[in-house]
């Protein structure tokens, strides 16, 4: 345990300022995209300067990002609100009467990377509710999107408390995915940082923007800490942290994660927390990478998400998660 704590140490020391990478790890046989290491500027994000999450960052309030990667036909364009969050619309911290509020947690797939913010599946999910559902006592809904690129499982956790709990929601959603439980950001991304700016330094740093390396400084940063064998300490950390966050838990949540049976492992995890809290912690796996359509870089596409929130909305429904009559 002492070596784990001095090797932890070490890492934490090692980090300095993020500069996010614009595409997630790469997972098993997630298909790459072709952009450059250090797409997103540093300029759209707010880094903590203070606390225990030395390198927690969010979108700078009211700003409009555009995303024009080579491989992508058109340009994504993400307008964040008042609130830092990737929305159309402000909220207020007050729920209007007769509302159903839904908050949704997660990284650059609940963030919606690289498809317009009127695309991502909150937008479309909080459109195809309240176009689909007439109930007596609710008269809108609002899905909320707190997910942003790059969130670990303790990012989402921090900005879930510190920003999404005051919005008082009826229903949290969290698009959890198997890589969540085997990273750390605090420990990855000094490392990767250091990385990127050895590629940038380098003579032939040209390659790094070719499709071979679009990921090469996450998954050396990945390779180390494998060396050090910090698997195990990296998902017990998130084991932890989950454990914390279900026990204490006072509202309803919905778990989805993909179903393909190369998932098996995360799943049965992420599935244990419905069995243990059945009246707060809902589950839903009927959601398969594979049949999801996606954007070069792995994302989901438009129509990936609208396949998504056709599956999620009608679950919802069935299952009587969402009240309506």
């Amino acid at each position: 345990m002492k070596k784990i704590i001095f090797l932890t140490t070490i890492l934490l020391e090692l980090i300095v300022v993020i500069l996010i990478l614009q595409n997630i790890i790469k997972k098993k046989e997630r298909v790459l995209g072709s952009e450059a290491v250090n797409p997103i500027a540093k300029e759209s994000l707010i880094f903590s300067e203070e606390g225990k999450l030395k390198y927690f960052y969010e979108p700078v309030p009211n700003e409009t990002m555009v995303d024009s990667p080579e491989w992508l036909s058109y340009k994504a364009t993400n307008t964040i609100n008042s609130d830092g969050l990737n929305e159309r619309f402000d909220y207020s911290l007050e729920k209007p009467a007769n509302t159903f509020r839904i908050i949704t947690i997660g990284d650059s797939h609940t963030f919606g990377h690289f498809v317009n913010t009127k695309d991502n599946y909150p937008e479309q999910l909080e459109d195809v509710l309240n176009s689909t559902l007439s109930c007596s006592s609710t008269k809108r809904f609002e899905v909320i999107n707190f997910g942003e690129r790059g969130y670990d499982i303790e990012y989402s956790l921090y900005r879930f408390n510190m920003r999404a709990k005051k919005y008082n929601p009826d229903l949290i959603l969290w698009y959890i995915k198997d890589d969540d439980l085997e990273t750390v950001n605090e420990l990855f991304i000094g490392r990767i940082r250091e990385i990127e700016e050895e590629i940038n330094s380098a003579t032939d740093s040209a390659k790094y923007a070719k499709l071979e390396y679009v990921y090469f400084a996450w998954r050396k940063a990945g390779e180390e800490l494998s060396q050090r064998n910090m698997g195990d300490y990296i998902r017990s950390y998130n084991i932890e942290l989950l454990d914390s966050f279900f026990e204490s838990l006072t509202e309803n949540i919905l778990l989805f994660t993909y179903g393909d049976d190369i998932f098996s492992s995360s799943r049965s995890k992420i599935k244990h927390y419905s069995e243990k809290y059945p009246s707060k912690v809902y589950y839903f796996e009927d959601i398969f990478y594979s049949q999801l359509d996606r954007l070069p870089d792995g994302h989901p596409s438009v129509k990936g998400y609208k396949t998504l929130v056709d599956k999620l909305s009608k679950h919802l429904i069935e299952e009587k998660i969402i009240p309506c009559d």
